[in-house]
């Protein structure tokens, strides 16, 4: 079956990236997670993961291209068995342009999904807590 790999969400406050590179080829054999391509942003360059695995038959990107959220990177022939993906993320060739909405779970941004999109906490750092009040004056204690 054709899959299509689109651009994931880039995040708040980026509305494009630039493709840096293309790091696979037509007829190349991908993994999940590999990556597809490099894209740059104002603050950071990152590299774009393949969300399921097969091989590619068409590059819809190449270096120097300006994408926004959702944008196709590549078609591939799925590997058999191996089409698993975050939804969103993979649109099969036949499938209509809307996708339906994701589960509850994942829209507020369940660990899987943060995991998936690098957003894992790392060691000896909290969340971040945002408070709808304003902060408490501290007095100085005499």
């Amino acid at each position: 079956m054709a899959i299509t790999i689109n651009l994931p969400e880039l995040g708040e406050g980026v509305d494009s990236v630039d493709v840096v590179a293309v790091l696979v080829a037509v007829g190349d054999s991908i993994d999940v997670d590999q990556s597809l391509i490099e894209v740059e942003t104002e603050k950071a360059s990152v590299e774009v993961p393949a969300t399921a695995a097969g091989t590619i038959t068409e590059i819809h990107v190449e270096t120097g291209d300006v994408l926004s959220a959702n944008a196709q990177i590549v078609t591939l022939e799925a590997a058999e068995g191996k089409a698993d993906a975050a939804p969103g993320d993979v649109v099969p060739e036949s499938a209509p342009e809307s996708a339906p909405e994701p589960a509850e779970e994942q829209r507020s941004g369940g660990a899987e999904e943060k995991r998936r999109r690098g957003e894992e906490e790392k060691p000896g750092t909290a969340p971040v807590v945002e408070s709808a009040s304003p902060p408490t004056p501290h007095r100085a204690v005499t």
